[in-house]
């Protein structure tokens, strides 16, 4: 698996594997679906237009800065296809969806490795060059969920610009994180011209079936060229009305509020519980923890999938050695759960 959430080929009672809004699908957004099932006979909207000047209003960016995608997924290959960059500096470990994306379109990954607590620091800002074609950040990371510190941050997006090197800032986690208003570049992306934030609709809203994402950009020599790589109607008539439902329910519903307050709190409960157990916890600004336990022959993959429970196994990510695992934080119920069930299997290799 490349990803998490194989919920077709297991049988998962609970998911760690994938990290979503813990409150879940809002009713709202629901009978949003139900309420226009009957347009599914109709073409979508290819201008996206109520759904585009909703999110405008709503993140306060304009309008035509906005660029609808199939899931960021869908617009992580469109800006690699646009730019056709020859090398792409990548800090490890990072989102898996950035290596397929890289190797689909023949480009050349440049390696970062962060440093042994796992965080991006100034030496980064040497290997952007004027060979590099795009840089790729996550903030907060993904599998580590550490943000990047906002005054390096600045400095990498600075010499981005110096090098015309593309800048794809991914913040599709920012909204479950704490303090988003204060570590989101959303409210400075007119001032970079090479820069994309990349955000979706489906970790904040817990809409993954959906599929929708957004790219904002104030540079022109991006926008259109990143426009032209997409599908007509790439849009679906039940993602266009889900993200109408899930912005207009944000208007008097502290949906995404209450969720931060659940994630912290809840986060910091099962890192005392794992860290007890004795796991190596790297600490988090966002829904999920990077964890390794000390004894390797423990399978915690298999044994929790054996009891219903999938967590992510990240083995495979660039940069990182077998035994690290990520886990989402969830409901209070479902996380002394899964404390429970990994307290059982310890017990059983002692």
């Amino acid at each position: 698996m490349a990803h998490g959430g194989d919920r077709y080929r297991n049988r998962v009672e609970l998911d760690f594997s994938v990290n979503l809004n813990p409150l879940g699908v809002h009713a709202k957004i629901k009978k949003s679906i139900i309420d226009n099932i009957d347009k599914l006979e109709y073409y979508p909207d290819g201008e996206i237009q109520e759904l585009g000047e909703k999110l405008s209003e709503h993140i306060n960016v304009k309008k035509e800065d906005i660029i609808f995608g199939n899931g960021a997924s869908e617009l992580i290959m469109a800006v690699i296809n646009a730019v056709k960059p020859k090398k792409i500096l990548l800090p490890v470990p990072s989102f898996k969806g950035y290596e397929k994306a890289i190797e689909a379109s023949g480009g050349g990954i440049v390696e970062y490795e962060m440093n042994c607590e796992f965080e991006i620091t100034e030496d980064i800002i040497e290997k952007i060059t004027d060979e590099i074609g795009i840089l790729f950040l996550t903030n907060p990371n993904n599998p580590t969920g550490k943000y990047i510190r906002n005054e390096l941050l600045e400095k990498i997006i600075n010499r981005c610009e110096e090098t015309h090197t593309a800048v794809v800032l991914d913040e599709c986690f920012m909204e479950l994180s704490d303090k988003p208003e204060k570590n989101s570049f959303l409210n400075r992306y007119e001032k970079y011209p090479h820069l994309c934030i990349l955000r979706a609709f489906t970790k904040s809203f817990a809409i993954p079936g959906v599929r929708l994402g957004y790219l904002v950009c104030s540079g022109k020599a991006l926008i259109e060229p990143v426009k032209k790589m997409l599908p007509e109607w790439n849009i679906s008539v039940p993602a266009q009305v889900s993200g109408i439902a899930a912005i207009d329910l944000l208007n008097d519903d502290p949906y995404l509020e209450n969720a931060r307050k659940l994630i912290k709190d809840q986060r910091t409960y099962l890192e005392q519980e794992l860290t007890g157990m004795g796991f190596e916890v790297i600490p988090s600004d966002t829904c999920f923890l990077l964890i390794k336990y000390p004894d390797s022959k423990i399978d915690f993959y298999g044994e929790l999938l054996k009891r219903g429970i999938m967590i992510r196994d990240c083995s495979d990510y660039r940069n990182l050695e077998d035994g690290y695992f990520r886990i989402a934080v969830k409901t209070e119920k479902e996380n002394k759960g899964i404390i429970s069930e990994i307290q059982d299997i310890i017990k059983g290799y002692v």
